[in-house]
């Protein structure tokens, strides 16, 4: 537990650092920076005992008051309290994308996205796992002190390999994503979210896909940029491409920014 603390000290006072090292510049943090741990498995299926992401978006040019992005996104999944503390899998995700801020002149819409990505866990032969999609996003939002909203994304695979050719019936091409945020100044759980996402395999089989639920909330906000982040997770694909065919479930806490 000593060793886990300590990853999450050094591993958040970095990120901390780093996202206001670059505030003037046209890199930025992207998808969700975090590390967080399940404790330790009895289990034999190799589930995940700790997680931990990193992603950064450059921003390459800004036309017709939007921008383009090439974004990268490492994820890795490590088996913390084993004796050789070997890691399971890592994903390697780039894309390229335009998005555009409140469009429609509709304060409540937040956001539209539309880009490439290109997903690898980095293997050979066998174990080798890779995915190509073109994707659509957005979100809409209301409210200032408690914003509750919601947001879809369609992806769209292409030439995917024969280690994975059924990848889109177990990890689906929807995402749903439902969330509150908590901004009221002052509040004890000021800069809070809950986030529950819902992923349906193939087009809409139930029997497949994966639920995520978050909750974050600040930790010593007068010191620290850091949140505390406790992770639910359940369905496939949740231990990386290796095991997107495999069911699992975790439930994790760690720390986020």
């Amino acid at each position: 537990m000593k060793k886990t603390i300590l990853i999450f000290v050094v591993f958040s006072t970095f990120l901390y650092n780093y996202s206001f090292s670059y505030e003037n510049t046209p890199f930025s943090l992207y998808k969700s920076n975090y590390f967080v741990t399940a404790g330790e498995s009895d289990s034999d299926e190799g589930d995940t005992q700790s997680k931990g992401q990193f992603s950064v978006k450059y921003k390459i040019m800004e036309p017709w008051q939007s921008q383009i992005y090439f974004g990268y996104t490492g994820t890795f999944w490590w088996q913390i309290y084993e004796k050789s503390k070997p890691v399971m899998e890592h994903n390697y995700a780039a894309d390229l994308f335009y998005k555009r801020d409140s469009f429609l002149r509709y304060d409540s819409f937040d956001f539209y996205q539309m880009g490439i990505a290109h997903i690898s866990n980095g293997e050979d032969g066998e174990k080798s796992r890779g995915i190509n999609y073109v994707y659509g996003q957005t979100q809409v939002s209301y409210g200032d002190d408690i914003n509750v909203g919601g947001g879809i994304t369609v992806r769209n695979y292409f030439g995917l390999p024969n280690t994975n050719i059924d990848y889109e019936e177990y990890c689906g091409i929807f995402d749903f994503t439902f969330f509150a945020k908590f901004n009221e100044e002052g509040s004890i759980i000021e800069d809070g979210k809950i986030l529950y996402q819902y992923t349906p395999g193939g087009t809409f089989n139930t029997d497949r896909g994966k639920h995520i639920l978050t909750l974050e909330f600040k930790l010593l906000r007068e010191y620290f940029n850091t949140l505390l982040y406790i992770r639910y997770e359940n369905g496939y694909g949740i231990n990386g491409l290796i095991d997107y065919d495999r069911k699992s479930s975790a439930i994790m806490i760690g720390l986020k920014i």
